[in-house]
């Protein structure tokens, strides 16, 4: 009977301690999955969590929001050291609490976008409108009714921009039109290398 009482003793001290065990790592899990926080990040601080994303990653962001100062869901630079760049998206409704948290190697950068810190994604905007958006309205079928699909694709490479559009439409119902549009852009000054339909 002692014997039985021992074990009973033993089996509760070892649940005991496997519930401290299991506490211990929530706490630990909670606190590694700490929030970021923008001033955090601009101190040095929480670096290591940082995503490693291509320059192709960081051209994306970079165009489809704008880097800004205003804190309106845009991708923000963060840090800069000797390797990396640093950048992140806050949370929706937060001034301090980012979304996402990346950082881009600076040699790839230089590489492939020279020009990332003056880039002019205004006049980049302009650009793609001037050349290729106006020729796609001017290009567009007479219809009684029409729906449309435009699709398109950026990529940056040693100081260029390649740029493709593709427009398909239905004309009344039945008649399909479609039609490619390629834009090279260099980065740099936004001046056109090349500028094609198909």
């Amino acid at each position: 009977m002692d014997g039985s009482i021992e074990i009973i003793n033993m089996l509760g001290t070892i649940n005991h301690d496997m519930r401290k065990l299991y506490f211990l790592t929530i706490l630990v899990m909670s606190c590694s999955s700490a929030r970021l926080t923008i001033d955090n990040i601009k101190s040095g601080n929480d670096l290591e969590r940082a995503k490693l994303v291509t320059v192709q990653e960081y051209f994306n962001d970079f165009y489809d929001t704008g880097m800004n100062s205003s804190w309106d869901n845009s991708w923000y630079k963060l840090y800069e050291d000797r390797k990396y760049i640093y950048y992140g998206q806050k949370k929706v409704r937060s001034q301090s609490n980012l979304q996402y948290f990346k950082k881009v190697d600076k040699d790839s950068l230089t590489h492939d976008f020279p020009n990332y810190r003056e880039f002019n994604d205004k006049q980049f905007s302009k650009t793609i409108f001037d050349k290729i958006l106006s020729q796609i309205d001017n290009d567009r079928p007479n219809c009684n009714q029409s729906s449309s699909n435009l699709e398109h694709h950026y990529k940056i490479s040693e100081g260029k921009i390649f740029i493709t559009f593709h427009v398909s439409t239905i004309c009344d119902s039945k008649d399909k039109y479609s039609k490619s549009y390629y834009l090279t852009l260099l980065s740099n000054d936004l001046s056109v290398i090349d500028h094609k339909k198909e």
